[in-house]
Parts: C-alpha cells; structure tokens; sequence
C-alpha cells in the first residue's frame, strides 16, 4: 500500500513532510474549475468546436494558478464565479511587479476571460491596459520589426542538418518539410505524404493548428524533392513521417534532444526550426510581389504597390495556415518601416517567377514553376532519397 512511510522510507520525500494538497475554500474553488474544464475545457472560447491538448493543458495550468494567486493575495473566494474585477486587479497588479511578460499576461487573461464565460460573466474581463499602471507596457505587437529566419539573418544551417542526419535522419526530412512548404513543427510530425500528395499541390490535413486544413502550391523541384524524400520513411496512405514506435508526444521530446540541443536549432544560435517558416513566408511574399517584405531594407517607395502588398499577405497568412491576413505582420512585418532610399535592384522576369538564375534541371525549360529558388537548404537536395549520402537525382 502506498502511503506517507513508504514515501518516506524510499528516500522520494523527506521525514515529516507530506504532499501539499489545497484545503478548505482553495480546495473548492479549486474543484470549481476542474469541473468546468472538464465540461468545457475540451472546447475553444466559442465553444463551437474543439482546441488542441496543448490549449487544454494551458488553460488548466493557467486557471488553477489564477485562483491560487487570488488566495494568495487574501481574497478567500470559494467558487470563480465570485471572482470579480477587483480579484483580477489584484492578480494582475502581482503579476506586473514580477515583470511578467507582456505576452504573457495577454495570454493569461485571455484564458481567464474564458473562464468567466463558463460562468456567465462573458464581457467582465477588461482589456489588459485596464489593468496596469503603464498600458504602454502590455501593448501586445505582431508586427515583426525584423526579418527573423535564419537565411536573412546570415545563419548557415547546413552543418546543423548534418548532425541531424547523423543522429536521426528522419528529423532532418521533417526540417526540410517546414523549410520546402512552411508547415509547423507538429504538422510534418503528423503528416501522411502519400496522402498529402496531390500532384500539383500538398493538402495540409494532419496536425494542424485549430483543425484549420490548407493547401500549399508545389512550384519548384526542390519541393517536390523533398516530398519524394518524406515518402520513403512513410510507406503506405496511412503512414506518417514519425517512426511507428513513437507517439507525436514522444517525438517532440525526441526532436527537442536531436535538433534543439545536439545540433543547436535553437533560439538562442538565431536558427530555430520555426525560423524556417520565417524564410518560407518572406520567400512567398517577394514571389506574389516581385520584392522583399519591405522591412528588409531593401524596398523603394517607387518599387513599392500597395495591392500587391494586400495580395502578398493574404497568400502568406493562407500558406502559413492562419485565419487572419494580419497575421502576416509576424512574420514579414507591417507597413510602419522605412523604406530603402536605393531603388531595389531591376529583377528579371525569371526572378519575379520566384526562380533562380541557375541552369535548370535538364529536360526543364527556364523559368518553368518547378524551378528551384536559391537559399540555405537547397543544398540539401544532395540528400539520399535512400537514407544515404548520395544524389536523389541520380
């Protein structure tokens, strides 16, 4: 039988310590929104269909940390449905003394906001700026003010897929996906390519973020390379990119071993993975308007259009699986930068067609949708189709 003195005998806790288990009003208000989740959690804020697991984990996380922080505080409520704005106040007040992040506190009350829904205080919860003494300081942005992937940031990433071939090749073609087609970590984890395969375009169906499906155009060669290359560790219909013995969940802690830590795609060395789909939303949006994202730098007010811009970003926002064209300020920033003074250098028809000027594959005309564009991975077409080292092509 499990019980203090075995748990104390085992050495797992310290003599004389027991588990903290909340007592009294905590403990009920506690239970409050344990029923709640359980009724609702599964559910997104309108309740019109279903979140993620990991939506669920955080809103959990984040309102049972709530009501703790409420008693902490000194207010002794027994349910949240007697939490008011007051509570809030005082929560958000602590929170802005810790220099929570403004993100963070965003986040936080939007999932606080939920809950009160749950008890028919839809409404109650104000905007974070209500809260703090400073509004300037939880101003939330997404416009990014910088290019953030790695090729436009000078990041060689070639040696960094080396060591993740080395170490798990197929983590490598799951990289190589999210840098071909933009798709998102989980995406290519659960991705079927013999499914996905359309011929002209890839039907983005598995893993996806809010069950929102998409389809991405295969324009270029390297694309379709790549494709190729995820259908020889998927082989059948049914079959995903991630190896039979290990759960999505599983594989995330495998690619957070492999790729975060042995081979330093990180943050912290300016290339995390999610920095490639960085580089695909810029490459989209210079192939839809014929030049960079105008915070580059690199785009004269003469070369700039503003319907082509509005053209751009909703392709990038559909392509980068989002619901909102706004979005797309995250990743190639809004209109609120300078301009280059320099006029953009003159493109030739081939690279508005988003193509390079190399030599095309032979039996392929120049200028042809299926030519490979120029970047950091293209390389990577050296890569064996067969697990090896040696020339898909050949």
């Amino acid at each position: 039988m499990f019980d203090d003195k075995l748990l104390s005998e085992s050495g797992a806790m310290p003599k004389g310590k027991r588990p903290y288990r909340p007592q009294g009003k905590l403990a009920r208000c506690l239970q409050s929104v344990d029923v709640l989740m359980g009724k609702y959690g599964h559910l997104d804020a309108k309740r019109q269909k279903r979140c993620g697991k990991k939506t669920t984990a955080e809103r959990r996380k984040v309102m049972r940390a709530f009501v703790k922080k409420v008693h902490a505080l000194g207010y002794k409520i027994e349910h949240v449905k007697n939490i008011g704005n007051r509570h809030i106040q005082a929560v958000v007040s602590d929170w802005e003394s810790e220099g929570k992040a403004p993100a963070t506190i965003q986040t936080d009350l939007s999932h606080i906001r939920t809950l009160m829904s749950w008890v028919d205080k839809k409404g109650m919860v104000l905007p974070p700026q209500a809260y703090v003494k400073n509004p300037e300081r939880v101003k939330r942005t997404y416009s990014a003010k910088a290019l953030k992937g790695p090729e436009h940031n000078g990041v060689d990433v070639l040696p960094r897929f080396q060591i993740v071939q080395k170490k798990e090749p197929v983590l490598l073609v799951q990289l190589l996906l999210i840098y071909a087609f933009g798709l998102r970590q989980r995406e290519t984890m659960a991705m079927k390519p013999r499914g996905a395969d359309k011929t002209d375009y890839l039907d983005v169906a598995w893993g996806t973020k809010g069950g929102r499906d998409r389809t991405v155009k295969i324009r270029t060669q390297f694309q379709r390379d790549v494709l190729e290359l995820a259908k020889t560790y998927a082989p059948t219909l049914k079959s995903s990119t991630t190896p039979k013995t290990y759960t999505i969940d599983r594989w995330q802690n495998r690619w957070q071993t492999v790729v975060s830590r042995a081979a330093g795609l990180n943050i912290a060395n300016g290339c995390n993975p999610h920095g490639l789909r960085h580089d695909y939303a810029a490459k989209i949006y210079e192939l839809m308007t014929g030049h960079k994202p105008p915070i580059s730098g690199e785009v004269s007010k003469e070369e700039f259009n503003k319907e082509a811009d509005q053209a751009g970003r909703q392709q990038v926002a559909e392509e980068m699986g989002h619901s909102r064209p706004q979005i797309s300020n995250s990743y190639i920033g809004g209109l609120d930068c300078d301009y280059s003074d320099a006029p953009i250098k003159e493109k030739s028809d081939t690279d508005k067609a988003g193509v390079s000027d190399e030599k095309p594959t032979e039996g392929r005309e120049a200028g042809s949708e299926e030519e490979e564009q120029p970047g950091p991975c293209s390389e990577e077409r050296t890569l064996d189709k067969t697990r090896g080292d040696t020339d898909p092509d050949g």
